[in-house]
């Protein structure tokens, strides 16, 4: 390689890293975590210019990497070099017309028959066929009249618990076909929480959109949206697979929207910063700082209901005390992105049972402020206070009837 195309490569490396920089505000804009009254989202103009600028430059950094790797690598055959360029730069324009369309604000990228997709058993197989998702036993102490009122509900925010370094187990359990078992209850007998067989205890016609999975069955009228940061959508494949799943964009207006068209979504409080609780035997939880949902759910008119999923804390092994360096680049990959790159001392997922326990829907129709005003921070606290006591409930009463060891484990709320 000449003197020239070093300067060219080092050249282009430093407009690579002044352009992650300039994305890096730009992430922040698109979803709506700047300085702005009421988390409001950019104007639309300003949208498609941020969108403009993420998109070409990286497709630039892309075309950058590209380029070197031909000229170390193809040296000898120039012109297939040339068609590598092309090639990829091609997949990128292609894969531009989905990140235009929009589809991460409002749901529409879903597809009911991709909750049945071949891969999903493959995901499940290779996790000893134990993934499941299930209802907590404290169903059983509530009567039945109770139960017929929630399951009958069309519409909840559903609190995802634990985050871990990616909520494998609660996303795949809950938004696709494979958490699906003939057992809704953690009783070995079969028996749904009214204490009749499954197969009589639910009259209720299943939707039309949408599979029979666990939360269909047991909610029959319930259309459930989940929601991911929004750095997700901005990956191809990831994209692709999170829209076809139902999963939005987490930015509130969009939330808050989908809940006023009437359906329910599924939220992760934990969020990134849960993620780097997340190692084997860790049961810890950053829900206290964490009243957005609530908040959300309360203004919205619409009761909450907690999953917890037992096994996605173990997948991998994080790195809990890494070096002051790696931690401040963990730290500005967190702040820029709203997501925490995970440190994992391996690749290659622990085959754990992951096990997905839904509880009791919460009813809180005592602290809904009057509708076009915002919940008041005492009712919010109350809230607050309310869910952590059904958490920790949900988590005592299932942690010695699931699969995987967790008999003497300890939930820490943070």
């Amino acid at each position: 390689m000449t003197v020239l195309s070093v300067q060219r490569q080092a050249g282009a490396s430093l407009a690579a890293v002044l352009l992650v920089l300039l994305i890096s505000y730009c992430t922040k804009l698109l979803r709506g975590c700047t300085h702005r009254p009421n988390r409001a989202l950019p104007p639309k103009a300003l949208e498609v210019a941020m969108r403009a600028l993420y998109f070409l430059g990286l497709g630039g950094i892309l075309d950058s990497t590209v380029r070197c790797g031909s000229d170390m690598l193809l040296t000898s055959s120039p012109w297939l070099a040339a068609m590598v360029r092309l090639a990829c730069g091609s997949l990128w324009a292609a894969w531009g017309t989905s990140f235009w369309s929009g589809a991460e604000k409002d749901g529409s990228g879903f597809r009911a028959e991709f909750q049945r997709w071949p891969l999903w058993r493959l995901v499940k197989r290779y996790f000893a066929d134990s993934m499941q998702m299930v209802l907590s036993v404290e169903w059983r102490s509530i009567k039945a009249e109770e139960i017929a009122r929630k399951r009958s509900s069309p519409q909840y925010l559903v609190g995802m618990h634990p985050h871990g370094s990616f909520p494998f187990g609660g996303m795949v359990n809950g938004l696709t076909e494979i958490g699906d078992t003939t057992n809704l209850s953690v009783d070995p007998k079969g028996l749904s929480p009214t204490g009749k067989p499954l197969d009589q205890a639910g009259a209720e016609p299943w939707p039309r959109e949408g599979t029979p999975s666990v939360h269909t069955r047991w909610f029959p009228y319930l259309r459930l949206r989940a929601a991911a940061a929004s750095f997700c959508f901005w990956v191809p494949g990831m994209r692709e697979i999170f829209l076809r799943c139902g999963i939005i964009d987490c930015s509130e207006p969009y939330m808050r929207r989908l809940l006023k068209q009437g359906l329910s979504v599924a939220v992760f409080p934990g969020g990134a910063r849960e993620s780097g609780f997340a190692t084997p035997g860790v049961y810890r939880l950053y829900l206290r700082g964490r009243r957005g949902f609530l908040r959300l759910a309360l203004e919205s008119g619409v009761s909450v209901f907690a999953c917890y999923t037992f096994g996605d804390e173990a997948i991998w092994h994080s790195l809990v005390d890494a070096p002051a360096w790696l931690s401040s680049v963990v730290q500005i990959a967190k702040e820029s992105l709203g997501i925490l790159p995970p440190v994992w001392l391996h690749l290659i997922p622990n085959r754990v049972p992951l096990t997905t326990v839904v509880g009791i829907p919460i009813d809180f129709s005592d602290l809904r402020p009057p509708p076009g005003e915002p919940a008041s921070e005492e009712n919010l606290d109350i809230a607050m206070s309310r869910y952590i006591d059904m958490l920790q409930s949900l988590f005592d009463a299932n942690k010695g009837l699931v699969p995987g060891n967790h008999g003497s484990a300890k939930l820490v709320i943070e």
